[in-house]
């Protein structure tokens, strides 16, 4: 089975590094032309570079902030006007996880931050983008989330609680823009090996006073596959959503976890 995005133009975001990056990397692999976006530039233009271009593709990045508003949206009309002649048909939103912390001790702050940067970023960018996919008949909207939404977990309150949102406005989408040929599918994240997983694993060794080498020894025997993910296996599954081959896969969560979840 061939995965074929030739002629698509995917967004992606948080695409510098990590899971964001081995989406980036699959879709490009598929024939995708990619915009990638971060905060951080040096990042990007690395990133860039590992771009895959087997059919030729002018793949480019953008700087940018999801938590600044204020700049997000005027960039998206400039964006808009600069590729009209293909325009988004496939929006990865992966803004990244909030700092572990329990939700009592969260702060109202730290709250307000990472809904800015992801349900209503998120908004913007659909709103942006959607009317082009409409016209066009054709439209992936992927985002990435985590498996909390089904099992909520004692250290990521933040995270149980805005992404479960998240969840549920993505739902919302699949049933209002399904008749126009776009499909909206979550993707879990279980144990991916990324900069935010060592910053995990970091958190729970200090707190139960071991070694990171063997938090990750407990969270393997965890997992059912005795693995870690690696981010290609998100990239994998992303593109398969991307793609035609998907195209009655609507409004579902995706776990890649390799079986850790225990509810279905």
């Amino acid at each position: 089975m061939e995965i074929s995005l030739i002629g698509k133009r995917a967004f992606i975001g948080g695409s510098s590094q990590g899971i964001g990056f081995a989406i980036a990397e699959r879709m490009a692999a598929c024939g995708a032309t990619v915009t990638l976006t971060s905060r951080n530039e040096t990042k990007l233009q690395a990133a860039l570079a590992l771009l895959p271009t087997p059919n030729g593709q002018k793949h480019d990045y953008q700087v940018l902030d999801f938590g600044d508003l204020q700049q997000l949206a005027p960039f998206l009309t400039e964006y808009q006007a600069k590729t009209l002649e293909n325009p988004v048909s496939i929006l990865v939103l992966n803004s990244g996880g909030p700092a572990p912390a329990t939700a009592f001790n969260a702060t109202p702050n730290q709250y307000q931050t990472y809904f800015n940067a992801s349900i209503l970023a998120n908004q913007l960018l659909v709103q942006a983008f959607v009317p082009a996919m409409q016209q066009q008949q054709f439209g992936r909207i992927i985002t990435v989330l985590s498996s909390v939404i089904k099992e909520p977990k004692l250290d990521l309150g933040i995270s149980n609680t805005i992404r479960a949102g998240i969840a549920n406005w993505a739902k919302s989408l699949s049933m209002e823009l399904g008749k126009s040929g776009i499909t909206v599918n979550n993707i879990l994240p279980g144990f991916i090996q990324t900069p935010r997983l060592e910053q995990l694993i970091g958190v729970r060794a200090q707190k139960a006073n071991v070694s990171p080498e063997k938090v990750v020894a407990q969270m393997s025997a965890a997992i059912p596959v005795g693995r870690i993910g690696a981010p290609t296996d998100l990239g994998n599954v992303a593109a398969f959503l991307a793609s035609d081959l998907a195209a009655y896969v609507n409004g579902i969560n995706v776990p890649v976890d390799g079986g850790y979840l225990n509810s279905l």
